[in-house]
């Protein structure tokens, strides 16, 4: 395999994603008034800007929140979030602050607000959006054989005889292809629907128990999935170019192959 041509798919994917971004994005502004501004873009593309506050909670709440221990402080911050540049959300952030032998920890609570700081809900439409774009890449190879991205840089996707793909292949392709990026979607949107039950008082206990139970708490077990899934997602996308041998893991699965135009 040569290196220019895994960069090429490198950048066709990252085109293609960000262009249906964008629409995703567009599509969403179009459609907030009547969801009141709550709609969220995909986070494909997202800036953060902070600012300390001090009214966000009382004092009194914040230790009934976040007890102190020695050589903790607390702090607050408001932050704005901007998706794929066209919708913002506030995000209050409470935290305890403190030196360790391990140099600095911090303990955070985090909860959606508007720009005044008081808490609001929000839709967000990102943990849908890797079920939406295969359905729009796969159309885009049926029907051309290529994406945008892939047109730009001069790549194709066909079968053995060098035929466009079937509906049923590029759809078997770019979903297989995207496998953990649904996973990985899955993950929030099942953890917002258990948060939303939550009070803060829940969020509070929850914290604490990551900070005295450790590596044993619910906290820990659910990061650690994460880097077990990050670690398999990595050795199923560079893996897949170590083995490639003309076709990755997505093209074997659909009976595909990806070229380069050479005319």
């Amino acid at each position: 395999m040569e290196p220019k041509f895994f960069w090429r798919r490198v950048l066709a994917t990252l085109i293609d994603l960000t262009l249906i971004s964008v629409l995703c994005a567009v599509v969403i502004v179009a459609l907030n008034p009547l969801y009141s501004g709550r709609l969220l873009a995909p986070e494909i593309i997202q800036s953060t800007v902070c600012q300390q506050r001090d009214d966000l909670v009382t004092a009194e709440r914040m230790n009934a929140l976040l007890p102190l221990e020695e050589g903790q402080v607390h702090a607050q911050q408001l932050c704005r979030v901007t998706n794929t540049f066209l919708t913002s959300y506030y995000v209050a952030r409470l935290q305890k602050v403190g030196m360790t032998e391990n140099g600095r920890s911090a303990y955070t609570l985090h909860y959606t607000t508007n720009a005044a700081g008081e808490s609001q809900e929000y839709i967000f439409v990102g943990g849908y959006f890797y079920f939406f774009a295969p359905f729009l890449l796969a159309f885009a190879l049926w029907k051309w054989g290529t994406t945008p991205g892939k047109r730009l840089v001069r790549l194709y996707v066909m079968d053995d005889q060098g035929v466009k793909p079937t509906p049923v292949a590029a759809l078997k392709r770019e979903y297989f292809k995207a496998i953990f990026c649904i996973i990985f979607s899955l993950l929030p949107l099942i953890f917002t629907v258990v948060a939303n039950n939550w009070t803060d008082d829940d969020a509070a206990s929850f914290l604490q128990s990551f900070e005295t139970e450790g590596r044993e708490s619910a906290a820990a077990k659910i990061l650690m999935v994460y880097v077990v899934l990050s670690v398999a997602a990595l050795i199923f996308t560079f893996g897949s170019f170590v083995v490639w041998r003309g076709r990755t893991f997505w093209d074997r699965f659909a009976g595909l192959v990806t070229r380069r135009k050479t005319a």
